[in-house]
């Protein structure tokens, strides 16, 4: 069973906890600069102010349902916050490489079963990872031999840098809207990325570009109508700016990824995590009277 500890060191989240505190206050000095923005996910204007939280205000479609944040860092800010937050750094040079293992065995090798399922084993040319992080996925994949050649998708110098050490990988340090006329790919995979990018739209849009007729999309992102955050609210730690720019639901996921051009649209709520972060905050939820991470599977024609 995967706890949120095995992938969250309770000994670190207190110091990245102070870190982002920091990281945030820094970019809310720049308010000023911040631009309001239309839904993320079906773009309709038609959005209502639903609650603020630590600086940044929520807001939800009222035609499809997302929520998101706006007014928000414009692009070329929210870059240079990811570029340069200490919380960031210190995510990846503490808190990723602390539960390496816990993320290998719990996440990503099941992410590869269920890859190999769809797949039914069978080898594919190009597989392309968006957002590769440290490589950890796509060398499981490079590992396996799941496909001929494996991409590594990854803009950070660092993380890129990470991933060329990883055998058996192709690297592309750029996003993916810059690249995605080159790929040509029979899968392509994107994890834990849609909720943290300024114009997740148009992300998903350049991974339909990237693949061939008939190619296969596989995410994952948090659930806004998840057992555990729809329970929680404002008080998860899901519910999180800038770092979570937006987050969907089922059918707002299925309604963007539609938009992108994808027709054949297949979600799963699994939800590894909700009891375990219900159980740890139950007490105080109940005490003051208060009473899946959606992984979606797209088939481009």
């Amino acid at each position: 069973m995967l706890r949120e500890g095995d992938i969250r060191p309770p000994e670190l989240m207190a110091r990245l906890k102070r870190l982002a505190q920091e990281d945030r206050d820094k970019l809310l000095a720049r308010a000023a600069e911040f631009v309001s923005v239309a839904c993320p996910a079906c773009a309709s204007s038609a959005g209502s102010f639903r609650f603020g939280k630590d600086g940044f205000q929520f807001h939800e479609c009222r035609e499809c349902g997302t929520l998101y944040i706006s007014p928000r860092p414009p692009a070329g800010l929210l870059g240079l916050y990811y570029a340069t937050a200490e919380s960031l750094k210190f995510w990846a040079t503490h808190i990723f490489p602390a539960s390496a293992e816990a993320r290998r065995e719990r996440i990503f090798k099941p992410r590869l079963a269920m890859l190999q399922e769809l797949l039914r084993s069978q080898p594919v040319e190009v597989l392309v990872d968006v957002g590769a992080g440290f490589g950890w996925f796509a060398g499981l994949v490079a590992a396996e031999g799941l496909a001929r050649r494996v991409v590594a998708v990854e803009p950070n110098p660092e993380l890129a840098a990470a991933c060329r050490g990883v055998e058996g990988l192709e690297v592309i340090e750029s996003v993916i809207e810059d690249c995605s006329e080159l790929l040509q790919a029979d899968v392509i995979t994107c994890f834990e990325l849609l909720e943290h990018v300024f114009a997740p739209l148009e992300v998903a849009r350049a991974c339909y570009r990237g693949l061939k007729p008939g190619g296969l999309f596989l995410c994952s992102t948090p659930n806004w109508r998840g057992f555990d955050i729809a329970l929680l609210g404002p008080r998860s730690d899901n519910v999180a700016g800038p770092n979570h720019l937006q987050l969907f639901h089922p059918y707002s996921l299925r309604c963007m990824l539609q938009k992108a051009g994808f027709v054949e649209v297949s979600v799963s709520t699994p939800g590894y995590l909700d009891v375990d972060i219900i159980y740890k905050r139950g007490s105080s939820l109940f005490r003051v009277g208060r009473l899946s991470l959606p992984k979606d599977v797209s088939n481009k024609e």
